[in-house]
């Protein structure tokens, strides 16, 4: 356990939104063992089924007395021991070992799923903590800025938003002054005079 919150007892505070998204060791080892947990259950859910499997079949042999020659009035029965299979001990223990196998499983698979809620539970908050203090930091880098400079900075956009419609108005307005010379026919773009011939407009 302490190899696993060695890496996380400094905080850092995240440079940029997407760092805030990573994961830490704490989270990646409680996955890691969530998905371990879930190998180990199907693992040994498939150990129990061979294992029942080859253990009912072998306790199902067994040996049974059967009567070779019936006894008659002058001699008794001859009888001999043969190995049968039982097919209702082959059942019983076959039900057994499904069902101890499935209880395994079920167990495996309910701890990997707690595990697992508690990984996600801690990947979320450390995400949404890392959000809560990249976004406090950058208040307060904001903060830090003159009250002159931000001004100043408002100023210059909203200058430059002013700017162009002006910008744009002073280009029509410019090419709606020219003017025709009355007297030599000259085009004149700007001024009262004729710059051909000094003719008032």
């Amino acid at each position: 356990m302490e190899n696993m919150f060695s890496r996380n007892t400094d905080k850092n505070v995240p440079k940029t939104l997407k760092d805030c998204y990573k994961t830490d060791s704490i989270t990646e080892n409680l996955w890691s063992w969530c998905i371990r947990l879930e190998n180990w259950g199907k693992i040994l859910f498939w150990i129990l089924i061979v294992g029942g499997l080859i253990l009912a079949i072998t306790s199902s042999i067994v040996e049974k007395e059967v009567v070779i020659k019936e006894a008659t009035m002058w001699s008794s029965a001859e009888t001999e021991l043969r190995k049968t299979f039982d097919f209702g001990i082959f059942f019983s223990l076959a039900i057994d070992t499904a069902l101890y196998a499935f209880l395994e499983y079920c167990a495996y698979h309910i701890i990997a799923l707690l595990v697992g809620s508690l990984a996600s539970i801690v990947q979320n908050t450390k995400v949404a903590a890392d959000v809560a203090i990249y976004n406090a930091a950058k208040e307060e880098k904001d903060d830090s800025t003159p009250e002159n400079e931000k001004n100043e900075s408002y100023l210059s956009r909203a200058a430059k938003e002013v700017e162009k419609p002006i910008r744009n108005n002073n280009s029509v307005a410019s090419s709606s002054k020219v003017w025709v010379c009355k007297k030599c026919g000259e085009k004149n773009s700007s001024g009262m005079y004729c710059k051909s011939c000094g003719e008032y407009k």
